[in-house]
């Protein structure tokens, strides 16, 4: 997820620095850098500390029964929204 998509994601959500911080566990002073564009170039493992603090969708496959696919043969795609905290 870039800055711009967990920006866009922030709004959405509602969320403020100080939940993505708590969420993240990611410092507030930088978190409000980050997201107020002062910090133009976070780093690889900040980035990934942040992403922790908004839901994440995984792609389950199940038969139409909800029963693992490989079971059945006949695969369908669900969404399932994750969240961590």
């Amino acid at each position: 997820m870039t800055v711009e998509e967990m920006k866009k994601k922030k709004t959405e959500l509602g969320f403020s620095c100080e939940q993505i911080s708590d969420r993240s566990g990611v410092p507030l002073g930088t978190v409000q850098k980050i997201f107020s564009g002062i910090t133009k170039r976070p780093r690889y493992d900040t980035i990934c500390q942040l992403e922790k603090a908004f839901p994440m969708e995984h792609i389950i496959f199940t038969d139409n029964h909800g029963r693992d696919y490989k079971a059945s043969g006949k695969v369908f795609v669900e969404k399932s929204k994750a969240n961590t905290h």
